[in-house]
């Protein structure tokens, strides 16, 4: 076990310990119409608190920099924009229908939306129910605007100045695990919250990748790793209650209301085992070593983050499938063969998201009983 002297942002202990650390970690920015020049690569390291078992990273300025360039820039996400593939599309409808069947939306109530991008999911919500919604973003993606007019969009990160008056209803999905200050951006939250306002938030479930030793999750834009019981905790430390939380393979999704439980703001203690890493990695190093002749499924920061920590800055040409079709025919790192489709799935093909690990196996199968399936997850 390692001890660090890095202060918990949560909790703000300095008791903690490395569950995984890199001098030269790739940096992932998604898929391109052209192979990268070249992977970046920065320090990156992984802790987890040993008072409220938070998991969270630190990483060099230099990184730092890199991911605010990233974030103000019009391509300000790792994964295809919510209007432009069916998975991203999917995903966003589901988490609108979350609304819907948790909030009553209706005219007259007003709604801010932290990360909104170009407004997607805004612009969904004010055409079914006119309701009065504001956008939060520091992105510089160009703001929606459809036949009710252009939306409202303030360009700056969470908490800002800039944002006046509370709201009935205030909504974030996949943002709270890119927050330095997790204590201000959600204690900023319940003071922009009205007396019964709700707060909804989706963050990625990590808690398998954890338990599991995925070096996938750790992109350098993400500094926190939330499982169910670490973001109820966050979120009752800041004076919001949870009242729901549900959770799959791939996402967290809590409900809370203004307010503290002060009787259930406990912290519980669940350590993850470095060495789990450690093995995953070397069983991948050992998969890309042999001679057989390997496809990937599955374009992620999964893959990603194995190959190039594992090859260095070095060419390869492998087939990677994705079943997104904004990725087909785009490129994946220093890869020089484009995306395929899954139609084409052919030979021995390594299992990557472990999220969907489950899925994606039974659809290989289903399209070519002859492949050979081989799985980095349990």
């Amino acid at each position: 076990m390692i001890l660090s002297d890095q202060n918990c942002p949560l909790c703000k202990s300095s008791r903690n310990t490395t569950i995984y650390s890199s001098s030269n970690h790739p940096f992932f920015a998604g898929v391109k119409k052209e192979p990268y020049s070249e992977i970046l690569f920065f320090p990156l390291t992984v802790k987890q608190c040993l008072e409220c078992s938070f998991v969270f990273s630190q990483t060099s300025p230099d990184a730092s920099i890199q991911i605010d360039k990233f974030y103000k820039s019009a391509v300000s996400m790792t994964s295809a924009p919510i209007d432009k593939s069916e998975h991203t599309s999917k995903i966003a409808d589901r988490f609108i229908l979350f609304l819907k069947n948790n909030f009553p939306l209706k005219p007259g109530i007003k709604v801010l939306e932290i990360g909104c991008r170009e407004g997607f999911i805004m612009s969904q919500l004010r055409r079914e129910f006119g309701i009065d919604i504001t956008g939060i973003d520091i992105s510089g993606t160009e703001t929606i605007t459809d036949e009710l007019g252009p939306l409202k969009k303030i360009k700056d990160y969470f908490p800002s100045s800039k944002i006046t008056g509370k709201f009935d209803l205030i909504y974030s999905k996949a943002v709270l695990e890119h927050v330095p200050d997790l204590n201000s951006f959600l204690s900023g939250i319940s003071q922009r919250l009205r007396p019964g306002g709700i707060f909804v938030c989706q963050v990625p479930n990590t808690e398998k990748s954890l338990l599991q030793g995925n070096i996938g999750i750790f992109i350098f834009e993400h500094v926190n790793f939330f499982t169910p019981h670490s973001l109820s905790f966050a979120c009752q430390k800041n004076n919001l209650t949870p009242t729901k939380i549900l959770t799959d393979n791939a996402s967290l999704t809590v409900v809370c209301h203004l307010g503290q439980d002060k009787k259930n703001a406990s912290s519980e203690l669940q350590l993850y085992n470095s060495s789990q890493f450690t093995n995953s990695l070397l069983k991948f190093k050992n998969i890309i070593s042999s001679e057989k002749e390997l496809s990937f499924f599955g374009a992620s920061p999964d893959l990603f983050n194995h190959l190039y920590t594992v090859i260095g800055n070095h060419q390869t040409n492998y087939s990677i499938y994705d079943n997104d079709g904004f990725k087909s025919g785009q490129y994946f790192g220093l890869n020089t063969s484009p995306i395929k489709k899954p139609d084409t799935i052919k030979g021995e093909i390594v299992v990557m998201p472990i999220t969907y690990s489950e899925e994606i196996t039974a659809q290989i199968k289903n399209l070519n009983p002859q492949a050979e399936i081989i799985r980095l997850w349990n």
